[in-house]
Parts: C-alpha cells; structure tokens; sequence
C-alpha cells in the first residue's frame, strides 16, 4: 500500500485556514493583508496554497516591526487600492438623513 500522507515538512505548512487561526485574524483580514503586501509569502502549488514556517515566522518579525514604528503603518483601505482621499467623492451629511428608528412595541 502506497503511504499517501505527505512529507512532513509539507505538514508543517500551514494553510491559509490555519494561519488565520495561530493568528487570531479573519480570512478577511488574511486577504486584506495579501492585497496590501504586507500578508505571508505563499507557496502555491496548482491551486493549493501554503504558508511555510520560515514565512511565518518572517510575517511574525515583520508586523512586530510594523507595531514597534520602525516600518511605516499600512494605508487605509481606500488609499490601498489607489484612490486619493480628497474628500471629494462623497456628499455632504445633511441633518436628518438617517432613517429614523422604528421599534414596535407590544404592551
């Protein structure tokens, strides 16, 4: 019978699921990250993807780096994906433009 189990470096790898999870962090957040280069270096083989212990060990360094001041915090959002922030792009609040609260109340 052929052993089907992989090597164990490769079960050391850690997928993204298992990153978010030592992590403490949501795939959104993981995704987040990626999208702003400031996620773990991937192994991707075919569809599969991987987090090798030395990249996540390097990730670990790198936010600590980040949260020390000694390397620059990440944009928001809008600023990650290329849009200035001006302002110009959204309307003003007016007075009484949320929609109001409505609660039934049964007595």
């Amino acid at each position: 019978m052929a052993n089907k189990r992989p090597p164990a470096s490769f079960r050391r790898d850690l997928t993204i699921q298992g990153f978010c999870r030592k992590h403490r962090i949501g795939r959104s957040t993981y995704y987040d990250l990626q999208k702003r280069d400031l996620g773990p270096e991937e192994l991707r083989i075919g569809r599969v993807v991987r987090i090798t212990p030395e990249a996540d060990d390097e990730w670990v360094k790198r936010m600590r780096a980040q949260a020390s001041g000694s390397v620059p915090k990440f944009a928001p959002k809008h600023q990650a994906r290329g849009k200035e922030d001006d302002g110009a792009d959204k309307a003003p609040k007016r007075a009484g433009s949320r929609k109001p609260h409505h609660h039934a109340h049964y007595w």
